[in-house]
């Protein structure tokens, strides 16, 4: 890792092969807790993605994602004696505020659940999802993040605030488009809720390549002081993609965070 004061010990958003997203054979527990112990990391939490809610049908995609084969990694990641702390995760979904991919029940089994409030991309899935206009998008948004933050279901927020898909292009628009107030409001649900917020790095790279780096910094910040706390997560679906650790690190940095700012679960 580069030179920063904050540095990255703990990554919680890790996906494997039983992703339909990771494409990697090599993205395996085998061959991810060496590589991250040899990188300094102590803790670590395998989180795939998961579509478990009979009360709500999956999308083609997810229908095979249906959290079986997350169980039995659980059970193997907790048969093991690791070199670093290996947590059992996942990363479930919603379509709608009160349609989340999850039940308490499943929850209960996992080490830890993360859950995406702005998988935008998922056109067709997505309820009511409005077209790519900044003024449409910033209320949906919203209205997402605090169902996420209320629910109950989550520990994690991932990529929280960065609507995916050709959304992201207009980003600082869409940050426009909400009212300090609102923002201020519906950062301090999650901090209430003790519901972290994650530092993204496959995100902030993303943001980074658009110009979108200091607008979601800023955002970042008013989370900061709306209390929030934070979590560090590569979104990794590829053994070469561990590189945003780097990234991660600075944009803590950027943010000012000391390990007060961060969630008990990094700990």
């Amino acid at each position: 890792q580069g030179d920063y004061f904050m540095q990255l010990t703990a990554d919680l958003h890790i996906h494997t092969t039983l992703s339909a997203c990771c494409s990697d054979p090599g993205q395996t527990i085998g061959k991810c807790v060496p590589l991250l112990a040899e990188k300094g990391l102590k803790k670590i939490a395998f989180t795939d993605h998961i579509w478990r809610n009979p009360a709500v049908p999956p999308s083609p995609w997810y229908a095979p994602q249906d959290g079986t084969a997350i169980l039995a990694l659980a059970d193997e990641i907790r048969e093991k004696n690791h070199s670093i702390q290996v947590l059992a995760g996942c990363e479930a979904d919603m379509i709608a505020p009160d349609k989340i991919g999850i039940t308490k029940d499943f929850c209960e089994k996992m080490d830890l659940v993360l859950l995406a409030t702005d998988h935008f991309h998922m056109r067709g899935f997505m309820e009511d999802l409005p077209p790519c206009e900044a003024e449409k998008i910033a209320p949906y948004m919203m209205r997402f993040f605090r169902a996420g933050a209320n629910c109950g279901l989550a520990d994690i927020l991932v990529h929280p605030l960065i609507p995916l898909g050709p959304f992201l292009n207009i980003l600082p628009q869409i940050m426009e488009n909400v009212s300090e107030s609102e923002l201020d409001e519906s950062l301090r649900m999650a901090a209430e809720n003790n519901v972290a917020l994650e530092l993204n790095g496959a995100c902030l790279h993303k943001l980074e390549s658009l110009g979108h780096y200091d607008c979601y910094l800023n955002t970042m910040r008013t989370a900061k002081k709306a209390g929030c706390k934070f979590t560090f997560g590569s979104d990794s679906h590829s053994l070469n993609s561990f590189y945003v650790h780097d990234i991660i690190s600075r944009f803590a940095d950027d943010l000012a965070l000391t390990e007060d700012d961060l969630h008990d679960l990094m700990k």
